[in-house]
C-alpha cells in the first residue's frame, strides 16, 4: 500500500496500515520535533539559576573542593564558566527531578561522572549541597540568620 511520509511529503510502500514515515530519518525529526518545546522550556528554566548556582559554589566543586585556573576560566577578557566544573541534577530529569535551585549541584568532571554512576550516592549530594543562604553574609541578613538556624 501507498502512503504520504508526515514529515516529508515523499510517497513510499508499506505493508503496514499504522506505518507513517518513510524511514528512521523522518521518524526522529518528528520525534526531535515534537520535543522541542520541552527542551527550549528545559533550558530556559537552567540559564535563569546558571548564574546563581555559579555564584553560591564559587565555580568549585562541591564534593572535592576543585576548580579550574582563572588563567582558563578568563579569556580575552570573558569569563567561560562552561570550563571547569559543571552543573548536575541531583535526581535527574528523566526521573521527573526539576531544574530548581534545591536539586542543582556544582561538581567538577570526575564527580560529576562518579555522580552519574551512583559511586556518589544521592544523599551524598544532599549533604555536600549548598543553599541559596550559605553564601550570604548572615551577619548584614537577620532574616537569612533565622531562616538557617530554623533550616529552612
Amino acid at each position: 500500500m501507498k502512503k504520504k511520509c508526515k514529515v516529508c511529503g515523499k510517497e513510499f510502500e508499506t505493508k503496514s496500515n499504522r506505518a507513517i514515515y518513510c524511514s528512521d530519518k523522518c521518524k526522529r525529526a518528528a520525534i526531535r520535533e515534537k520535543e522541542k518545546p520541552s527542551l527550549i522550556k528545559r533550558a530556559k528554566d537552567m540559564s535563569r539559576d546558571k548564574d546563581k548556582i555559579y555564584s553560591l559554589y564559587g565555580c568549585k566543586c562541591a564534593i572535592c573542593g576543585w576548580q579550574i585556573s582563572d588563567k582558563l576560566i578568563n579569556h580575552e577578557g570573558k569569563t567561560l564558566r562552561s570550563y571547569g566544573c559543571e552543573i548536575h541534577h541531583i535526581i535527574p530529569v528523566s526521573e521527573g527531578g526539576s531544574g530548581e535551585l534545591d536539586n542543582l549541584i556544582m561538581l567538577c568532571p570526575n564527580c560529576h561522572k562518579k555522580a552519574d554512576y551512583g559511586v556518589i550516592t544521592r544523599e551524598e549530594l544532599r549533604k555536600a549541597q549548598k543553599k541559596e543562604c550559605d553564601n550570604e553574609d548572615l551577619r548584614n541578613r537577620p532574616e537569612l540568620m533565622i531562616a538557617k538556624l530554623l533550616g529552612l
